[in-house]
Parts: structure tokens; sequence; C-alpha cells
């Protein structure tokens, strides 16, 4: 029995991490009280699969079989030219808990359809989470405000798991970014640019607090200077907020990769001073300039803060 055709989307998310105490505040929150809608809430339990080797993840690929209640959804996901926001989509519901991979024609799976990578995929991690979702609705968007609580289990460790995530399920990004910044201000949360697929492989290969180096950038033959700059800029900012662990662990290699991260994001900017020419942009490189000082002080694992990576999140 073969599941039906998958359905492809962009998905436009933000994730937050936070302390599980920080979630008694989001009753505080405007949006949320203002909101009519009742929130749902369900357990799922997702398996990601993969090789030995992670042949899916070294190209920027996820597989994942996720059990709701009694459907299981297959789940396909590539990274959208190193942009950490946004990533293709293709999702079916399927008969088991095993990947249907008469499903992969028409994906980001497709060429790799092999008889030997067949023989190879295996479950590689699962997680267990309690969803609580609230709907964000107004004149100007829809906003799904997902709350995950469980745990990342590769079967030897196991790890919590707390965060929001925030899906645009239509409207602007903009809006999205809104939201997410008043969530991050009243709950004390963190941005976060790792979904759960990257953190497992992180914990299987025990490279949680390791120095993150600059990701290779691929531009589409299509893009726009704005859309340059948006995948450029983002991917600097992901590099930055990835090195926060390293940091204040106390690696000095972290420290250095962060100040990376910030001179190639300054250096995006200037390239594209044309773009930006606005009060925000005066606020951002003012924030910037204030986290490479701290950073270049000697004293950068004792005095530093996340404020200037909440301010330098992207409209």
């Amino acid at each position: 029995m073969h599941g039906s055709p998958p359905t492809q989307r962009k998905e436009l998310e933000v994730k937050l991490d936070l302390a599980p105490d920080s979630l008694r505040a989001l009753k505080k929150i405007p949006r949320l009280r203002a909101q009519n809608g009742t929130p749902k809430r369900r357990a799922e339990v997702s398996v990601y699969f993969d090789t030995d080797d992670h042949t899916l993840h070294k190209k920027g690929l996820m597989l994942r079989v996720r059990r709701v209640g009694r459907r299981f959804i297959q789940t396909v996901k590539a990274n959208g030219h190193s942009a950490p926001f946004e990533r293709d989509e293709w999702e079916a519901e399927i008969a088991g808990r095993e990947p249907d991979l008469s499903l992969a024609e028409g994906t980001a799976l497709e060429p790799l359809m092999t008889k030997k990578f067949r023989r190879q995929l295996k479950p590689l991690f699962e997680t267990r989470i309690r969803r609580t979702v609230y709907p964000i609705v107004d004149d100007k968007s829809a906003i799904a405000l997902a709350v995950d609580q469980g745990t990342i289990d590769t079967g030897m460790r196991s790890v919590p798991l707390c965060e929001i995530e925030l899906e645009l399920e239509h409207g602007s990004a903009t809006g999205l970014f809104d939201v997410a910044r008043e969530l991050a201000e009243t709950l004390s949360a963190r941005i976060a640019v790792k979904s759960k697929s990257e953190r497992g492989y992180e914990i299987i290969d025990n490279k949680q607090e390791f120095p993150a180096k600059a990701a290779r950038i691929d531009l589409p033959a299509t893009a726009t200077t704005r859309d340059a700059f948006k995948i450029i800029g983002l991917t600097c900012l992901k590099q930055v907020i990835d090195n926060e662990p390293a940091l204040i662990k106390g690696d000095p290699e972290g420290v250095h990769q962060m100040r990376v991260g910030l001179r190639r994001l300054r250096a995006a900017i200037s390239l594209f001073a044309a773009l930006l020419d606005d009060p925000q942009t005066v606020t951002i490189k003012a924030e910037l300039k204030w986290l490479a000082g701290e950073l270049g002080s000697g004293a950068a694992c004792r005095r530093f803060r996340t404020r200037s990576l909440n301010g330098v999140m992207p409209h």
C-alpha cells in the first residue's frame, strides 16, 4: 500500500530556544491573549532516517517519518540555497512507520534513489515531543506558534528539548519576525537556527558545542540583488549564532569563528549598502560593532550576552 503523492511547499519558520520555566509568561503576550482560537495539543514521535555516513545530511536533506495518533506523515526537507529560515518541503501521508521511497519521485530525494542507498537507509534518531499549537491570526497574516517540549534520543543519549517554532502560513515575513522579536523579549528566548534534525546529528557526532566554520553559500542563477543579500546575510548570522555554545564554553576557536561571522556580515552590509540605507541598518551596525568589541576585548567568554543576537534578527 502506497501513500498519497507528496505535496511540495516552501517552509518559512523561526525557532526560539528557551527554558521551560519561561513558558509561563506566554499568557502575558498581548498577541496571544487577543486570539479567539483554542490551542491544539498533541504528542508526536518523529524518526529521522539516513545512512551510517550521513549521506542525506551532507547534501542538506532530511527524511523523517512522524507519527501523530494513528497517522504517519513522511517529510522530505531540503535547505534552500543556504538560507537558514527557508526550506523546500515535501510531505505525504504513508501507510506505516517505515519510509515509502516510492514517493521520492519529484522530491529532492529522487537523485539518490539507488539500490545501494535504499539498502543503507536506516533510522538514526528520534524526537518525542509534546506540541501545543497556538494560532496567531490577524488581517495581514496567519502564523502557527508551536511550543515543543520533549527529547531528542539517539539510543545512546537523550537530550531535553524546549523550543518555540513560528511558521508562516500566509502573509509577510516581516510579520513573522515581528512576532519572533516580541516573544524573544518577553520570554528571554534566543533565536535558534538549528533544526531538530541538525541537533540530532550533533548529538550523534558529539559536536554540540563545537565551533562552527563559515558555510558555503550557493546563490541561484535567478537571485536578485535583494535575494543575494538575504541569503548571504542569514548565512553569516547563522555562523554567529552557531558559535554561541563554543563561546560560552570558553573555546577560543568559538570566539574566532564568531568574529569571522560578524566580519563577513559587516562586509555584506557594506557591499549591499545601496539596499540598506535606513535607520534599522544603523541600529544593527551599532549592535554588530558592540559585539565585535566584546569579542575582541579578551574577556568575551565572561561578558558575552545574547542581546545583540536579538538585535540583528532579520526583517
